[in-house]
C-alpha cells in the first residue's frame, strides 16, 4: 500500500527536480494496482502533483488507468470522482485531451452527468467541457452518442429546475459540437430544432435561454447555404414566435443572437420549398430562379 511517505516523497522528489523517475514509478504502479486504496493514493498523488505542463505530460501517459477508475462499478464513488478531478487538471494540456478520449472516457461519464450530488455532475460535465476543445474530439464524441446523453440530461435538470450551473456546461458543450456537420445532422434526428426552441419557451433561466440561441446561431450560421437547420427554425419560428419574444425578453446578447437570426430566416427562407429526391431531402431557394 503506497503510505503518506510515499506521497511526500512523490512531492519532494518533484520540488528537486527528480520527479520524472518518481512519476514513471507511480504510472506503473497505477496500471498494477488492484486494491482501491493504492489505487485512490496513486491518484490523490498525481493531482497533486500535476503543477506545471511537463508533469501533467508525464502523468497523462497513465490516462488509462485513470479513466478506468471514472468506470462505474470499478470503485467507490470517492474513487470516480477523485479520478474525474484528476482528468479536469490533466485535461488542461491539449495533448492530454487527445489521450483521455482515447481511454473511453465520454461513456465512463454518461451516469454521473444525472448524479443526484450537483458537485459531481459539475465535475463531470467540465471535463466533456475541456476534451470537447478538440476537434477529433467533437468527432468521436458524437460516434459514440454522446450528444443524446446530453440533451437527456438537460432534459432532467430542466424539468426538475435544479443544478442550472450543470445545464449551462452541457449546453455550452452542445455549442462546440455542432460546430461538426455530424453533430448538427445527429441533433436533427432528435429533433434538435424544436428540442432547443422548447428549452428556450420552457426554462425561466435566462442564461439557459441564451446558450440555447446561441447554439440555434451557431449552427445556422456553420452551412454556407440554404440549411435543414433554417428550415425547421423558420417553421418553428412562424408557429410559436420563440425568438421574438426573446428579441424583447432576453438577455443583451440573446436579444442580439435572436435578432440577428430572425433576419436571416425572414430574409432567406420564406423563399425556400422541400423536395424529395429518391429518398434524399433537397431545399431549393426560389429567388435563385
Amino acid at each position: 500500500m503506497i503510505s503518506s511517505w510515499c506521497r511526500n516523497r512523490a512531492i519532494t522528489t518533484y520540488d528537486n527536480n527528480e520527479g520524472e523517475d518518481y512519476v514513471e514509478d507511480l504510472v506503473c504502479a497505477l496500471r498494477e494496482a488492484k486494491d482501491e486504496d493504492v489505487r485512490k493514493s496513486t491518484i490523490g498523488i498525481f493531482k497533486n502533483i500535476c503543477v506545471d505542463d511537463k508533469v501533467n505530460k508525464r502523468v497523462g501517459e497513465a490516462s488509462d488507468a485513470i479513466v478506468d477508475a471514472t468506470r462505474r462499478g470499478s470503485g467507490s464513488q470517492e474513487l470516480r470522482m477523485l479520478a474525474v478531478a484528476t482528468l479536469n487538471i490533466l485535461a488542461t494540456l491539449e495533448s492530454n485531451k487527445l489521450l483521455i478520449v482515447r481511454c473511453g472516457v465520454f461513456w465512463h461519464l454518461t451516469d454521473l452527468l444525472q448524479s443526484q450530488k450537483e458537485t459531481e455532475a459539475t465535475e463531470a460535465a467540465q471535463l466533456i467541457q475541456k476534451l470537447c476543445t478538440v476537434p477529433s474530439n467533437k468527432v468521436r464524441a458524437v460516434d459514440e452518442d454522446l450528444i443524446q446523453v446530453l440533451m437527456g440530461a438537460i432534459d432532467h435538470y430542466v424539468f426538475e429546475d435544479t443544478y442550472p450551473v450543470v445545464v449551462d456546461i452541457i449546453l455550452d458543450v452542445l455549442k462546440l459540437l455542432v460546430h461538426e456537420s455530424s453533430a448538427r445532422y445527429k441533433m436533427e434526428e432528435l429533433d434538435g430544432v424544436h428540442w432547443l426552441f422548447q428549452n428556450i419557451d420552457y426554462t425561466a433561466n435566462p442564461l439557459t435561454k441564451e446558450h440555447c440561441v446561441a447554439i440555434l446561431d451557431t449552427a445556422l450560421f456553420a452551412d454556407e447555404y440554404v440549411s435543414s437547420w433554417g428550415v425547421a427554425m423558420y417553421n418553428e419560428e412562424t408557429k410559436y414566435r420563440t425568438l421574438a419574444r426573446l428579441v424583447e425578453q432576453g438577455t443583451p446578447a440573446a436579444q442580439s443572437m435572436a435578432s440577428i437570426l430572425l433576419n436571416k430566416l425572414n430574409t432567406e427562407y420564406p423563399y425556400v420549398r422541400v423536395f424529395s429526391f429518391n429518398k434524399h431531402t433537397c431545399y431549393y431557394d426560389f429567388r435563385n430562379r
